[in-house]
C-alpha cells in the first residue's frame, strides 16, 4: 500500500506561517487566507494586492532565515504527522509530495535537506520526498492525501483520494475533516488485513454515505425529502426522498453512459444505498406513528 501525502496544508500549517511573516513584513491580511490565490488576500504596506513574484519572493526569502518557512517545527501538525508515522510502523509506503521543484532549485537542493530536518524532528517517519511542479498523478497510489482544490492535478482513478478541508477548499463535497479521513483509512487498512486487497466502488460508496457525507448534510431521508419538496415547487407534481434518490441514480448513470468515470460508479453506488436507506427511515416513522397511536397500556393489534 503506498499513501501519497501533501506537506503544506495537510502535514504543514504554510498558511499560518505564511501570515505570520507577511504580518511582520508589515503587509496586511485583512480576512485571512480563504482562497487558493494568496495575492487577492494580502495587502503590501503601499495598499497594493502583491505579483505573485513579489508575494513568493519574500516568503521564499523566508526559507532561509529564522524563520525558516516550511521547516519550522512550530507549524506542524503533530497528530497528523503521528497517524502517518503509525501507518509507516504497519508498513504502509508513505510517499511525501510537494511542489517545491522550482524552489528546491533556486536553493540548490538545500530545501531538500531542510525538510528532512524538519521531518526528523516532529517524528515523521516516510519512505520518499518528492518535488514536483509537475502533475501529482504521476506518482501512483493507493491513497492520496490532499489539499489542493484543484483536485485534477493529484486525484488519481482507482485510489482512496481525500481532499484534507481547509477554508480554501471547504466548499467541494471531497473535502473531508482529518477525523473521517483517518476513519477511512483504518477501515481500508483492516480490510486489507483480513485478505482484501482494493476497496470496491461500491466500498467507497459506503465510506462516502456512512461517513463524509452523512456527517456533512444528515440523513439522507430528511436531505433527499427536503430536495423533493424543492423539486416539486419547480415541476408542479409531488416528488418522493425515494424519487430523489432514483432520479439522482439514473444522473450518474447518465455521466456514464456518455464518458467513464469511477467517480460515477461510486457515486451510482452510493444514491442508491442512500435510496435503500430511505426506504428503511420511512419504514421506520411509520411504526412510530402507529405506535404513538396505540392506547397507553394497551397492545394494539397493528396491521400494515
Amino acid at each position: 500500500m503506498i499513501v501519497n501525502v501533501d506537506l503544506d496544508g495537510v502535514l504543514y500549517k504554510f498558511v499560518e506561517h505564511a501570515t505570520d511573516i507577511l504580518l511582520k513584513a508589515g503587509w496586511k491580511v485583512p480576512n485571512g487566507i480563504r482562497s487558493w490565490d494568496l495575492t487577492e488576500q494580502v495587502i503590501m504596506p503601499d495598499g497594493k494586492h502583491p505579483t505573485k513574484g513579489q508575494l513568493w519572493g519574500l516568503l521564499d526569502e523566508s526559507v532561509k532565515t529564522e524563520e525558516r518557512l516550511f521547516w519550522n517545527l512550530d507549524y506542524s501538525y503533530p497528530e497528523r504527522i503521528k497517524y502517518i508515522t503509525e501507518l509507516h510502523r504497519r508498513g504502509v509506503h508513505i510517499r511525501l509530495v510537494t511542489s517545491k521543484q522550482r524552489l528546491n532549485d533556486r536553493l540548490e537542493g538545500d530545501l531538500y535537506s531542510m525538510i528532512g530536518w524538519w521531518a526528523r524532528h516532529s517524528g515523521l517517519h516516510y519512505d520518499e520526498l518528492v518535488f514536483t511542479d509537475a502533475d501529482k498523478t504521476a506518482y501512483r497510489a493507493t491513497c492520496v492525501l490532499d489539499d489542493n482544490p484543484n483536485v485534477k492535478t493529484w486525484k488519481q482513478d482507482g485510489a482512496i483520494n481525500c481532499l484534507v478541508r481547509q477554508p480554501w477548499n471547504e466548499h467541494l463535497e471531497l473535502a473531508s475533516s482529518w477525523e473521517n479521513i483517518e476513519g477511512r483509512l483504518s477501515r481500508y487498512l483492516r480490510m486489507r488485513n483480513h485478505g482484501w486487497t482494493e476497496p470496491t466502488c461500491a466500498d467507497k460508496a459506503k465510506d462516502l454515505v456512512m461517513g463524509d457525507r452523512r456527517d456533512a448534510y444528515g440523513h439522507p431521508y430528511y436531505n433527499f425529502k427536503r430536495t423533493g419538496e424543492l423539486w416539486s415547487a419547480v415541476l408542479h407534481h409531488p416528488v418522493s426522498p425515494q424519487q430523489v434518490a432514483m432520479c439522482m441514480a439514473l444522473l450518474k448513470t447518465a455521466r456514464e453512459i456518455y464518458q467513464h468515470s469511477e467517480d460515477n460508479i461510486v457515486d451510482t453506488h452510493g444514491y442508491w444505498l442512500t435510496y435503500e436507506m430511505i426506504r428503511e427511515k420511512e419504514e421506520e416513522l411509520r411504526l412510530e406513528a402507529i405506535s404513538s397511536l396505540t392506547p397507553e397500556g394497551e397492545e394494539g393489534i397493528v396491521t400494515p
